[in-house]
């Protein structure tokens, strides 16, 4: 509810709404518009639902509800009031002793004096004491006092406790010295009852005087002065006899006015050196100094009150409150896991900086994925199932060897790259294998068409797998993850959760930590995909992530608690990379060298043989086999994309595949057929409309339907020069 000129309107008053009078009633921020002010209590509130505890919500209203106090005394009475306030039975508590923290719980509340009991609200009741059962070790400790016992809740600081005041109660404008009084939800809801008489005290209504109403504020908001009683003199003023004073030591500061004199001092203390400022680093939140002497910092204002702790924070700059304030709440969190979220969370220690991706991975593959669109958390997801399913070729291994982590990492990576650059040996080899593996069930099939393993081609696994269809390396990675995924969908038994790979979680900025089984860092995934990967690779960096990380915040908790465990085994990893980059270049599994295949030369070449087998076996009514398989070397392949690998004008060499299929005679195709009529002609169509893979596909379909049994070795002497044919079995 925004605040114009002292008054809350609930909603605009129709003048004004765009000039900069109103302000926010909880922050008390001025010079807003009422969108602004609007806005800013939401967020306000917001802030407030989320970070302040709803146990001390009745018993502050309680207090709040016509108190006389200024907004500054009345938070800090409500602070140290919450902090030293008797506890309840049952109430989760954190028991000092010793410098340690231990979780406990109230078993019973104890009265020293039966007879005459104080308020078990009295604040530190010194007739009061506790037993307390020890949570670890499941031990009582009996007699406890108050000042031993810290509330589990973390108690409001002053900042968040005048915000709660002007949140749930207000005070008349004009009237400085007017009374809290909270707002009429919470009243009836806590049903809080009324401490003063309001209309006694208006001025006009019940006839009394204001004088007489205001000398009623003093005696209430001011605490009562002793009256000092006339000296005793016996004779002069000069012959009085001074009083005795005790002798006053000063008192030593608990906080340095600035957290670098503070730094300076443990300096000095730590090397016994003449005075001197201190390094810059430690005045550097960034670095592991700062936050080294700043525990040192937090740990003097341990066991103090809320409101001793908020005078120190007050002696700091702005940043270093916020971090001595962080600091302090780390500590009373302890091992309590958090359900926080981060919403303006303040004192977050600053992360370290990772190391970018390409210092452990090929910097020219980086740069490769970042300009053609592909994703590297889908490489990683590839790298995963190639190496899970040994679609990757290894190096053969002696008996009791094992491949290290960097090994699997530089294999899987550069099959990737290989095939994303349209490397088409890499690709037939590796569609060859896929295709075996994942079809060793089932029959292979081409446009419907039964296919025989055992007489394909390289070219011809390119076109089983649709890689003759895509041009580009982010059409060949979304063809590699549907074909990974199919594996999956298809086969699940194969994907035991041994294979599977969890993030390890997230930080403060959404980024996602990983370890795959393969890699030797951690990577540290961004929260959108155009933004840089990053990673960890040595211990010192991990360690200073783990400290660095707020267990305050939920996810952050879960990831610190994580990378704890995995340090060892993380550090193994990392000494991996480092035994495999001293490795003599030679012991290393060379990177593949292109070994392109002329797929038109293949296809040509598959033609041929079969046109000379028929010939030879009289399978077909070819009379001048030379002259047919002078055509078909001759036949004109040209390319007819620049971007493509596999499109090529290559009509001449279709109409040679049909002369040749042609050319078989019906009682040497196998019945039942896919050559037989009328399925030769849909076969037909099918070799009009194929690229230069699918044709090698399509004469190993031929070869299959052949008759070869009825072969019969033909007879023949050519001439070199006349290339003369004698047939020695005619009459």
């Amino acid at each position: 509810m925004p605040v114009k000129e002292g008054f809350i309107f609930n909603e605009w008053d129709g003048q004004e709404k765009d000039d900069p009078v109103w302000s926010c009633r909880l922050s008390c921020n001025e010079g807003m518009t009422f969108s602004q002010a609007q806005n800013c209590e939401e967020q306000q509130r917001k802030i407030l639902q989320n970070s302040f505890p709803g146990e001390f919500e009745e018993h502050l209203l309680k207090k709040i509800h016509h108190s006389f106090l200024d907004l500054e005394k009345l938070a800090q009475k409500c602070v140290k009031m919450i902090d030293s306030s008797a506890l309840k039975r049952g109430e989760e508590v954190l028991y000092v002793f010793k410098e340690n923290m231990h979780q406990a719980m109230v078993t019973d509340v104890i009265f020293k004096s039966p007879k005459k009991v104080k308020s078990p609200n009295k604040e530190n009741n010194p007739d009061c004491v506790y037993d307390i059962l020890l949570v670890d070790s499941n031990k009582e400790r009996n007699g406890v006092s108050r000042k031993s016992l810290v509330r589990s809740v973390a108690t409001p600081n002053l900042s968040m406790m005048k915000t709660f005041i002007r949140a749930h109660a207000r005070r008349q404008p004009a009237k400085s010295s007017a009374p809290w009084i909270v707002d009429d939800t919470f009243r009836s809801i806590y049903d809080i009852p009324a401490k003063i008489d309001l209309e006694k005290m208006a001025n006009g209504n019940s006839g009394e005087p204001v004088q007489k109403t205001f000398s009623l504020f003093e005696k209430m908001t001011h605490s009562k002065a002793k009256k000092e009683k006339p000296s005793k003199r016996k004779g002069d003023p000069d012959d009085a006899k001074p009083k005795k004073t005790k002798s006053t030591k000063p008192k030593k500061e608990l906080v340095q006015k600035t957290i670098a004199d503070s730094f300076a001092t443990a300096i000095k203390k730590s090397q016994s050196k003449e005075d001197h400022d201190p390094p810059k680093e430690i005045l550097d939140r960034t670095t592991d100094a700062y936050w080294s002497l700043m525990k040192k910092v937090v740990t003097p204002a341990w066991n103090k009150t809320v409101a001793f702790r908020d005078e120190c924070s007050k002696m700091m700059s702005e940043t270093v409150s916020e971090d001595f304030l962080a600091e302090f709440s780390i500590k009373r969190l302890g091992n309590k896991p958090s359900t926080k979220k981060i919403v303006d969370l303040k004192g977050l220690r600053p992360l370290p900086k990772f190391q970018p991706l390409s210092d452990c991975v090929d910097s020219d593959f980086v740069s490769f994925l970042g300009s053609s669109g592909v994703k590297f958390i889908d490489v990683l997801y590839l790298a995963n199932y190639f190496l899970n399913t040994n679609l990757v070729k290894m190096r053969p291994l002696q008996e009791g060897q094992e491949y290290s982590n960097a090994e699997l990492q530089h294999s899987a990576l550069k099959l990737i790259w290989d095939l994303l650059k349209g490397e088409k040996s890499v690709a037939a080899s590796f569609w060859a294998n896929y295709i075996s593996q994942t079809n060793q069930r089932d029959k292979i099939r081409f446009r419907s068409l039964q296919v025989s393993q055992r007489r394909l081609k390289k070219a011809g696994w390119l076109a089983l797998a649709d890689w003759d269809t895509v041009f580009t390396p982010e059409a060949r990675c979304r063809r590699l993850v549907d074909a990974a995924d199919g594996f999956i969908e298809r086969y699940p038994d194969e994907c035991t959760p041994e294979k599977k790979t969890l993030p390890l979680g997230t930080d403060r900025y959404n980024r996602t930590y990983w370890v795959f089984f393969f890699v030797t860092f951690i990577l540290v995934e961004p929260d959108h995909f155009s933004k840089d990967w990053y990673i960890i690779k040595d211990p010192e960096t991990l360690k200073r992530t783990i400290e660095r990380l707020d267990p305050r915040e939920a996810n952050e908790q879960a990831l610190k608690e994580v990378l704890k465990d995995e340090v060892e085994p993380v550090k193994k990893i990392f000494k991996e990379r480092a035994d495999y980059e001293n490795d003599p270049p030679t012991e290393r599994l060379s990177r593949s060298q292109s070994m392109d295949c002329d797929f038109e030369e293949i296809v040509k070449s598959q033609l041929i043989e079969l046109s000379e087998k028929l010939y030879q076996g009289q399978l077909s009514n070819v009379d001048e086999i030379e002259a047919l398989q002078a055509r078909i070397s001759s036949a004109e392949v040209m390319p007819t994309c620049e971007v493509s690998i596999f499109t090529f004008n290559i009509d001449q060499l279709r109409g040679l595949i049909i002369e040749v299929t042609d050319s078989i005679m019906d009682k040497n195709i196998k019945n039942p057929s896919q050559l037989r009529p009328p399925n030769r002609e849909k076969f037909y169509d099918l070799v009009e409309k194929e690229e230069i893979c699918g044709l090698s596909v399509l004469i190993s379909i031929v070869w299959e339907s052949v008759a070869w049994e009825n072969f019969k070795q033909r007879q023949t002497i050519r001439s070199a020069r006349l290339r003369a044919r004698v047939n020695y079995n005619e009459d």
